[in-house]
């Protein structure tokens, strides 16, 4: 039995929390890099270890120096990091100036694309825009959600 009087114990104590709290470290490390190479980004690994199925490449979606007035189409670009397919229902946004097409579809496990969306630009030049898009999916869980956003150009 340890005497606690002992000055020792309390420093051996505290090695031995500080090998464990490495090795859950180096362990926890392992685990995120093998996501990593499986799913093919940090940000892949970090939507699946949220417990989402599909996520957007690049996000937000930047529209710079449209025509004032124009239709813009852009894509946003999804990845299913699941492993099975997820449909994509429908989608939404915050304005009636973006239309999201070529929906319903289904995304196989570890497949990649392209949802185009049109925008109608603002007409005064110099301004900026923002606005959320929202698409819905066969699996639980919320929405897949990015932004449309950029500055006006000069008028068409």
């Amino acid at each position: 039995m340890m005497k606690t009087s002992d000055p020792g114990w309390l420093r051996r104590i505290m090695g031995n929390c500080a090998v464990v709290a490495a090795a859950l470290t180096l362990a926890i490390a392992v685990v995120l890099g093998i996501l990593v190479i499986w799913l093919g980004s940090w940000k892949a690994g970090m939507a699946w270890a949220k417990g989402h199925s599909v996520y957007v490449l690049a996000d937000p979606v930047a529209v710079h120096d449209a025509p004032g007035g124009s239709r813009v189409v852009t894509a946003i670009r999804l990845r299913n990091v699941s492993t099975r397919p997820v449909r994509v229902l429908g989608g939404r946004s915050d304005c009636s100036c973006v239309l999201v097409e070529e929906l319903p579809f289904d995304l196989r496990a570890g497949e990649s694309r392209e949802v185009r969306v049109r925008l109608t630009v603002p007409e005064k030049k110099g301004a900026s825009f923002e606005h959320s898009v929202l698409l819905f999916l066969s699996v639980p869980g919320p929405p897949v959600v990015t932004t449309v956003s950029g500055t006006v150009g000069d008028p068409r």
